[in-house]
């Protein structure tokens, strides 16, 4: 036979009841947070799964906002192409006027009052601040405006460091560009070879833009095109010092020459001795392109041969609007994409969020239905130890003794 002392029936009593109101105090926390983990002993897995969860979603909340900063800032530099664009398509309507060979020199000056406000909007533009602190066209310079114009010249002081933000764990989005490459880095000419007239020329004959007619042909050579008179003219190819064979020639006024791959047409009547000029394209600035048409409109067409200088001049910057309309829009459909790419991996990231969410909530969150009926049978069994106990503690061997 087994004695069990007086004493030992008292502290377990005891220790049950401070057994019930432990899991009834924390049952009535859970209750009161909403949570059932308020500490990590209250499950230490699930404390543990809470926190990565946690750094997962405070992750996934940063690029969220870094992506909120990129659509900005793109949205923002969209807008202002699109500004800079219709610019450039003033300017292109301007010269497509100034190309009338009626007008006079006060005509041609008023031409190139319009030129010079498009000049001066568009340098605006470049200098566009990001609402930031710093400049959309400035590379990772902030702290001056990455363009600076100095009469009709413009010239480029930002950088070529295109700053960008994690949009994910491996994928970092451009935010900004450099003004370099938008407005200073515009291809010359038609695109792959540039034309001119020479300024010694003392005839009336000008340039076209010429064409591209089998890229396979093309040297990428600089040429040379004399005019011998009567429409006859010889090409010199001189890159290589060599004269150009099987050049061919439609006579006409304009004439066209095909050679090397390219076509481009004389018209007005050169003198003898005038020359032309074709050279690979390189990239030029929007801005000085602009200049140039303002500089050949405020020169007196005091000539027929300055007249046909003027004019040729107009026909280069005209080629080069074309092509800086070109360059920008491209440069904006960049931009495009990459807002596309933003609300892709935005809904990917919120698709992410939401599952954490839903799985944290599964581990920290209390059903409160559940608490709620667990603290009932808690409060019962906690009240039940204590009458238990408290009659327990009444009987004594004595009560019996008659």
């Amino acid at each position: 036979m087994i004695r069990v002392a007086t004493a030992n029936l008292y502290l377990n009593g005891e220790q049950g009841i401070n057994a019930d109101q432990s899991a009834l105090m924390s049952t009535e926390a859970e209750l009161a947070s909403g949570k059932q983990i308020n500490s990590p002993a209250d499950n230490p897995v699930g404390a543990a799964q809470a926190a990565l969860l946690q750094s997962d979603l405070a992750q996934l909340g940063q690029y969220s906002s870094n992506q909120a900063q990129a659509t900005h800032l793109l949205n923002s530099a969209s807008s202002t192409l699109t500004q800079a664009v219709n610019v450039m398509q003033s300017v292109n309507t301007t010269l497509v006027q100034a190309g009338n060979a009626t007008l006079n020199d006060t005509d041609r000056s008023a031409l190139a009052a319009q030129l010079q406000q498009d000049l001066n909007q568009l340098v605006g533009l470049a200098n566009t601040s990001d609402g930031q602190g710093g400049y959309l066209f400035g590379g990772s310079v902030n702290s001056t405006p990455p363009f600076v114009q100095n009469g009709n010249n413009v010239s480029y002081v930002g950088d070529n460091i295109v700053p960008g933000v994690q949009i994910s764990q491996t994928r970092s989005e451009q935010v900004k560009y450099s003004g370099a490459a938008v407005f200073m880095s515009v291809p010359s000419g038609n695109g792959t070879f540039a034309t001119a007239a020479a300024s010694g020329n003392t005839g009336t004959g000008t340039i076209s833009a010429g064409t591209v007619i089998s890229p396979g042909s093309l040297t990428g050579d600089s040429y040379t095109i004399t005019s011998n008179g009567g429409g006859s003219y010889t090409v010199v190819d001189n890159t290589k010092n060599t004269t150009v064979s099987g050049v061919t020639t439609t006579p006409g006024n304009p004439t066209t020459l095909a050679f090397d791959g390219m076509q481009v047409s004389i018209g007005g009547t050169p003198s003898v001795g005038d020359t032309f000029t074709i050279t690979p394209s390189t990239n030029q600035s929007i801005f000085s392109t602009i200049a140039a048409a303002i500089a050949a409109l405020q020169t007196p067409t005091t000539s027929a041969a300055a007249a046909a200088q003027s004019s040729a001049a107009i026909s280069t910057a005209l080629g080069g609007t074309q092509q800086a309309i070109t360059s920008l829009s491209t440069t904006q459909a960049s931009m495009g994409a990459q807002l596309s790419e933003l609300n892709t991996y935005g809904t990917v990231n919120s698709d992410q969020t939401l599952q954490d969410q839903t799985q944290m909530s599964s581990i920290v969150d209390l059903n409160y239905a559940q608490g709620a009926s667990q603290l009932s049978q808690q409060q019962t069994q906690y009240q039940a130890a204590l009458q238990s106990y408290a009659s327990i503690s009444k009987l004594s061997l004595f009560n019996y003794i008659p």
